[in-house]
């Protein structure tokens, strides 16, 4: 995993040179502004102190798209196609690093396996691309077919940058836009494994991978209640919802329960939203997307294990069984680890941000909203990030990657080696609950 993060942070680093440079940009930029655009590109996440349209020529934009696109490939990913183009053997080494970077279960086939990402990916990103070239070409003419292009990539890839000065705002009443880009968010965020077994299997659910089947359910459970909470939270609010008809609020209901678990583009007024959908905004960004895949957060899976842990302590059992399969005492403890290392980022990064930010210019609520966006690679905000002062925007930047890498990665690495798993000690008795 250290080639892993060291290939992260290099593309993170290198990028910003680039999108520093005079013919990337338009206008007068501070290197940490380029430098937080590259990693919010690269970390997948959408959080933007300068506007992508307006502070960045073609050139400089074509640079972000390519870093969206290699962080949502994976930086492995991308490098083994790189080497099959050049058609550079393989080593052991290098197939055991692929096997760790795809979550592969061993290192054979994992060349087919990055080929078989790599056409998904293209071809899911050209579909959403011809999807919604029509509606964008409409709107802005031939320049559409760029917009479209931008927008279909940085959608599946979960990114959520866009080259509107305001998100999709524009675009809320139009279904052929909105619920494109919410099939490619969804898609983008299942992972791979998932997308494997969907395209092998079909509709033999039976067939599929644990993972595949607990991802599924919890990705449409998340989505058939935060559709349902949006709608009834946001129905009579004046300044998002209220007042429209039936089809355009379950519409943007829907919409946000989709993009706020990983994607973070808008089309409604995040900074509007009743305290309850807030509340619940906090909760869906927290837990993200699959495994696997381009989103951020806990995870789906993460949070189903810890919801069946919940349902077998309550009824004093020690077995978690999910569709007639047990699931491991050690994918447990890093469910509960994950958990607690996610919340122990947000925490400290939001206490930094109050710590460093001006008390008058933001309040609490619009700070923790941008810590757990920023960890959940969201890339929603309440409008505060162009606001940041260059410590919040290095804050800022350290909780995107620590949420793309995984914070689990990050602590594995950081105090590996401290002992040895073959040592055992007499069990003792602690009183939790």
């Amino acid at each position: 995993m250290q080639v892993i993060m060291l290939g992260m942070l290099g593309l993170i680093f290198a990028g910003s040179l680039v999108l520093w440079l005079p013919f990337c940009r338009t206008g007068d930029m501070t290197y940490i502004d380029a430098l937080f655009t590259s990693a919010s590109a690269v970390c997948l996440t959408g959080l933007t102190t300068v506007k992508i349209a307006q502070s960045f020529n073609v050139v400089g934009q074509i640079v972000v798209l390519l870093l969206i696109q290699v962080g949502g490939l994976g930086i492995m990913t991308f490098a083994t196609l790189l080497l099959m183009l050049l058609r550079k053997k393989f080593t052991l080494k290098d197939r055991l690093v692929m096997q760790e970077a795809l979550g592969s279960e061993q290192n054979k086939g994992v060349v087919r396996l990055t080929r078989d990402i790599a056409r998904f990916t293209f071809a899911v990103e050209g579909c959403g691309f011809l999807l919604l070239l029509i509606p964008f070409i409409k709107a802005a003419g031939a320049k559409g077919a760029y917009f479209a292009l931008f927008t279909a990539v940085s959608a599946f890839c979960n990114a959520g940058m866009t080259l509107f000065g305001n998100s999709l705002t524009d675009y809320g009443a139009n279904p052929f836009v909105v619920l494109p880009i919410a099939l490619l968010i969804i898609l983008g965020g299942l992972g791979f494994v998932v997308a494997a077994d969907m395209g092998r299997y079909r509709f033999s659910v039976k067939k599929y991978h644990l993972h595949s089947k607990i991802a599924l359910a919890a990705t449409a459970a998340l989505l058939f209640f935060g559709t349902v909470v949006f709608y009834l939270c946001e129905r009579n609010n004046p300044d998002t919802l209220g007042g429209a008809n039936f089809g355009y609020t379950l519409m943007n209901a829907f919409f946000e329960a989709v993009t706020l678990r990983t994607a973070g583009f808008q089309t409604l007024n995040q900074s509007a939203l009743t305290a309850p959908s807030k509340l619940f905004s906090f909760i869906l960004m927290f837990i993200g997307g699959s495994p696997g895949s381009a989103a951020g957060g806990i995870k789906t899976t993460t949070v189903a294990v810890l919801l069946l842990m919940l349902m077998a302590g309550l009824r004093r059992k020690s077995e978690i069984v999910v569709f007639k399969r047990e699931v491991s005492h050690k994918t447990c403890v890093k469910a509960a680890a994950t958990l607690m290392a996610g919340l122990l980022i947000v925490s400290l990064a939001a206490f930094l941000l109050l710590v460093i930010q001006h008390p008058s210019e933001f309040d609490t609520e619009a700070v923790v909203f941008e810590a757990v966006s920023a960890f959940s690679t969201v890339g929603v905000s309440e409008g505060i990030t162009p606001l940041l002062t260059t410590g919040g925007k290095v804050i800022v930047i350290f909780a995107m990657f620590f949420g793309k890498t995984g914070a689990i990665t990050v602590g594995s690495i950081m105090f590996s080696g401290g002992g040895s798993e073959a040592v055992r000690y007499p069990e003792g008795n602690v009183s939790v609950g």
